[in-house]
């Protein structure tokens, strides 16, 4: 898999927003894994951006390194939302 997919299986293992909603997010990550900005641009629920902007400075994701990436930051916009039970 690509650094993105590693990316979206890391978040979907590791996050669960606390409150039914989404949050569209763009986020920075340096070379070394740690991710360096997160801008929420979309949100309906405050509790949610902050958890989003919150979490994620704890994560640490794969170096660049690991996938023979030689840039210093990726830039991603990713949408979290809760996946509805049924």
């Amino acid at each position: 898999p690509g650094y993105g997919q590693v990316i979206t299986a890391i978040l979907q293992e590791s996050l669960e927003l606390p409150e039914f909603g989404e949050v569209v997010a763009k986020i920075e990550i340096g070379r070394e894994g740690r991710v360096e900005s997160c801008e929420i641009l979309k949100t309906v629920s405050s509790k949610n951006g902050d958890f989003i902007k919150n979490r994620l400075q704890e994560l640490l994701f794969p170096c660049f390194n690991e996938f023979g990436l030689t840039d210093n930051r990726l830039d991603f916009t990713i949408t979290f939302h809760n996946v509805e039970n049924r």
